[in-house]
């Protein structure tokens, strides 16, 4: 019994290393590194949500909507309101495109906006308040691009975000 036990002791076990390079191809390929595109697209599309809601925040309290009851025209943003809050949005987005949030969540570089782009104002007669609409689109590139899922977004191509959202304008002028 005792020369068994010496000999089973000495006896190599070999087959564990071969097993080893396709189970780490499994986990970083298909497992890991996919899973590091897909925390970075949360990270994304919190930025994109966060954008939108920091620009709705600011064009309600600072768009003022002009009535004209007096005339009977439809009611419109103020032309100087609605210059001022493009302009301050339009450093906010420069200032967001040279942020480290920005670089973290590989957002491609955001262009400028224009008064076209700020939808209202919208009124509900049941709430009789007046909303501003406003969207957000955000490209993000993956953080790494993997070849073997090319073509799906956020892991293997660009993904697109669109956030859109509205809030109500809080200085109504009435004519």
């Amino acid at each position: 019994m005792i020369t068994n036990i010496t000999k089973n002791s000495q006896r190599k076990k070999t087959g564990s290393i071969a097993e080893f390079g396709p189970a780490l191809f499994v986990l970083l390929v298909l497992i890991f590194f996919p899973m590091i595109d897909l925390i970075q697209m949360g990270v994304a599309y919190m930025s994109c949500n966060f954008m939108n809601d920091q620009q709705l925040n600011h064009l309600s309290t600072n768009l003022q909507v002009v009535t004209n009851t007096s005339t009977g025209g439809s009611p419109a943003f103020s032309a100087y309101s609605i210059g001022i809050a493009v302009n301050d949005l339009n450093t906010f987005r420069t200032f967001l495109n040279h942020s480290a949030f920005a670089r973290l969540a590989n957002i491609v570089p955001l262009g400028s906006i224009s008064a076209t782009n700020i939808i209202g104002p919208v009124y509900r007669p049941t709430e009789n308040t007046y909303y501003v609409q406003f969207s957000t689109v955000i490209t993000s590139n993956p953080f790494l691009f993997i070849p073997f899922f090319h073509g799906m977004p956020g892991i293997g191509a660009p993904v697109t975000y669109t956030i859109a959202g509205e809030r109500p304008v809080e200085t109504v002028v009435q004519n």
